[in-house]
Formats: structure tokens, sequence, C-alpha cells
């Protein structure tokens, strides 16, 4: 297996899939000619250079490079550059779809949305030989088969230089970079514009968009075709098939390698192995910012604060259609449903 050293700034806004980091420490340079210190070696060798110099009396100085639209400031001229070409603030073109309420910043995914929801012609679809997924892009069956059926021991492997952590791809790895290492001031946060809510990638922002603030009608659905589940999201229905209706000959199981505990989502095994294997030292932990409570698990930190500290106007409350019951969480209507109303369902 060889590793790839990752590098490249540019790279840090892309929003992608993620995993957990498992160590926050960061590697720290020091100077030794003055009290100047980074986390980041380009800085570091960029401030070193400044001491062959005689004419730089502030040595501890380094270059910021600032947004004029937002202020977004970061050292690096190329994470400034992708920052102005995708800032909100600079952005006054949107491609909007004449067949919905899509649109999109870019012309290219107005033009896949057009061809993936709305052309008249037969899709064309590019099936994997190794298993019954399917896509309407090459590039999506091209990342399948590198996730799910490319041999480990063949692939070049993208290694993160401030931790352990190591990916697939370069993309995740940014990704990685920008969740686990990046400082506050560095961050490009999206916010949510009817209500507090904000986060590090645009796709999180959609999903809450569409959880939280969409009427029923505007909502995309996707829909079973063996029961009668239906998510918002793609990725649920996806995890929905496999845990109910999967034949269990076409499961790929993931494997716990400390135990004989396995799964059929990697989520899943990623939390057993977060609950029951990693040492003390290395738990990153989810900490709630109005109380004590601390947790392993991002979830359920979540499910803390809106049972506890969330005001009442803005809990989204899940009611049940056969009785006033109604709960904060999902899971609990999922439960009160099956305990007193399935068998009148039935």
């Amino acid at each position: 297996m060889s590793i790839l050293e990752y590098s490249s700034p540019t790279s840090f806004f892309l929003n992608v899939d993620h995993f957990n980091c498992m160590t926050t420490s960061i590697e720290i340079y020091f100077c030794k000619d003055c009290n100047f210190s980074t986390e980041w070696t380009i800085l570091f060798k960029k401030h070193a250079k400044r001491h062959k110099n005689p004419s730089n009396e502030d040595c501890t100085t380094i270059q910021k490079y600032i947004c004029e639209k937002c202020g977004f400031k970061t050292h690096f001229s190329l994470v400034w550059l992708k920052h102005s070409q995708n800032c909100s603030k600079n952005k006054k073109t949107w491609y909007k779809c004449d067949q919905c309420k899509n649109q999109y910043r870019y012309e290219t995914g107005l033009r896949r949305h057009k061809a993936s929801k709305h052309s008249i012609h037969e899709i064309i679809w590019y099936e994997c030989e190794n298993c019954p997924y399917k896509a309407k892009e090459k590039r999506y069956l091209k990342r399948h088969i590198n996730s799910h059926h490319f041999d480990d021991q063949n692939m070049e492997l993208f290694r993160c230089m401030l931790c352990s952590y190591k990916a697939k791809f370069n993309s995740t790895l940014s990704s990685h970079v920008m969740t686990r290492h990046l400082t506050k001031q560095n961050i490009k946060w999206h916010e949510c514009q009817k209500c507090p809510y904000k986060t590090k990638r645009s796709s999180n922002l959609k999903q809450h968009i569409n959880s939280r603030h969409l009427d029923g009608q505007d909502i995309k659905w996707y829909e079973c075709d063996t029961c009668s589940y239906k998510a918002k999201q793609k990725r649920c229905l996806k995890s929905h098939i496999i845990t109910h209706h999967l034949d269990e000959r076409d499961i790929k199981w993931y494997e716990c390698q400390k135990c004989p505990y396995k799964a059929k989502l990697k989520t899943t095994l990623r939390d057993h192995a977060i609950a029951r294997h990693l040492d003390e030292e290395n738990i990153r932990w989810y900490e709630c910012d109005k109380c004590s409570f601390k947790t392993k698990a991002k979830s359920n930190l979540k499910q803390h604060v809106n049972a506890r500290h969330l005001d009442e106007k803005d809990i989204k409350w899940y009611e049940c259609k056969e009785c006033p019951y109604k709960a904060k969480q999902r899971a609990n209507l999922r439960s009160h449903v099956k305990a007193r109303h399935l068998n009148k369902l039935n």
C-alpha cells in the first residue's frame, strides 16, 4: 500500500463525506531565533527565510490575504483565491431550472440536474460489475468502485500531515483537514438564513434546510420500492434498504478487527469502534456548551440539545397520525407507533 502526502491548500473547501479523526494533537513548529510559532510547515519555512534577509525588521509578521467581500482571512494565496471564487457575497448569478425550483451556482450543475431529473431521453445507466449498484454518471460509478471493490493493498492512500488519518480520495482528506485542523478564523461557515444553525459543509446546510425549513410540497422524498418508508436524504434510503431489505448474500459486512462484531453499515462499525475500542486519550468528546453533558457520538449531542436546551418555538415535533402523541425525536415516535398502534395499522 502506498501513501501520498497531501499538501494542496486549494482543496480545503471541497465538501464531501468524511470520517472521524482519531487524534486531536497538532505539531507546533517553534522558531529558534525568535518567538514565532505555527502549526503549518509551509508558514514555518516561509518565516525561516525572513531571518536570512536583514531588511525584515518584524519577522513574526506573515502576510494575510483578506477577502474584500466578507473579511475572510488566510495566510495562503491559493486558499484566498479559491474562497474569492466561491464567496457567497461575490456571487450574483444563479442558474435556475425552468422546470423546478432548483438553482445552481455553475452552469455545469444545472446541466447535470436537467439531464438527471428532466431529460425526455432514456437514462443511460452505468452499472457496477460486482454488485447491483448503478449510477447516472460515470464519475459516480468510478468512485463507488474505488470505495467498495478496490483492493486497499493496491490503492494509493492520501495521508494527513497533522495526524494519522488517511483516505482513499484527496477530496475526502481535504474535508478532514477542514473539519479537524483548520483554525476557527480560517473556517468558512455556511449559515442558515432562517435559524442560528451553521456548519462547515454546504452539503450539511442543504440537508438542514430540507429537514427543518422546507414545506411538505417542496420536499423531494426518496421512497422505498419495497415498503412505505421514505426519506428526505438519499443516503438514509440507501441505509434503510441495506438494513431491512437486502438479501443476506448481497450484504457487504463491515467486520471489527478487535472483536467478532460486524455491521451492515460502515458508520455503525465506526460508532462501535469508538464506543468499545478507542483508548480514552484518543476519544474525541462532543461537549454541550450549555451544561456538563458530553458524548462520544455527535448524534447523541444533537439529541441532547434538542431534548434539553432547545426553545419550544425551535423544536421540530414528530407527531403521531393516530393520536395526540408527539416527540422530539423520530426514534421515539417510531417506538410509540410500534407499541400503541401497530396492530391497528396491520
